[in-house]
């Protein structure tokens, strides 16, 4: 037969399933002994260590470079936080700016942010949004930041609607 296997043809009972059962576990066993000792070997040498370091290098940058980006493009009295760890800036947009509605536009233009409402039971941090910064940071980053912060400043307050298929001023130019 074919593609049959030798242990199903021997029964369920006997020394001679057992032995086969147990060769057949020591196989499979043998790849998972060689990932472990490598991974074993990689963190014994200080790579994950060397890799952590890295990251957060690579994560200090790109936190800079997104909170100096928000500077150049939010609207005036825009303040973003400075976290100890993780990827993410907590952006505080002026009073009254709907971020919820300003999803709506970013996605429009193919940006994605989480408003601060969605980050709360109670009402409150309408104004206020996560940006993401654990990507590579490049002219394409900065461009959807730069278009970010122009939405912002001509996103509707809260209570005020814009018809979804009015142009906003600037885009029309």
């Amino acid at each position: 037969m074919p593609g049959a296997r030798l242990s199903r043809g021997l029964g369920r009972a006997g020394p001679l399933h057992a032995r086969c059962r147990a060769a057949q576990a020591d196989h499979h066993a043998g790849g998972l002994r060689a990932r472990a000792a490598a991974i074993a070997a990689y963190l014994e040498k200080g790579g994950y260590d060397r890799h952590l370091r890295q990251l957060r290098h690579a994560l200090m940058l790109r936190q800079d470079a997104v909170a100096q980006a928000v500077a150049r493009h939010f609207p005036p009295g825009t303040r973003a936080t400075r976290p100890a760890g993780g990827y993410f800036l907590w952006i505080e947009l002026p009073e009254g700016t709907d971020t919820l509605a300003l999803q709506q536009l970013a996605l429009s233009h193919g940006i994605s942010i989480a408003p601060g409402p969605i980050f709360s039971a109670r009402p409150g941090f309408a104004n206020c949004l996560r940006l993401n910064y654990g990507h590579e940071w490049d002219k394409r980053a900065e461009t959807a930041l730069a278009t970010l912060g122009r939405l912002a400043a001509l996103s509707p307050a809260r209570g005020r609607s814009r018809r979804p298929d009015q142009p906003l001023a600037r885009e029309a130019a």
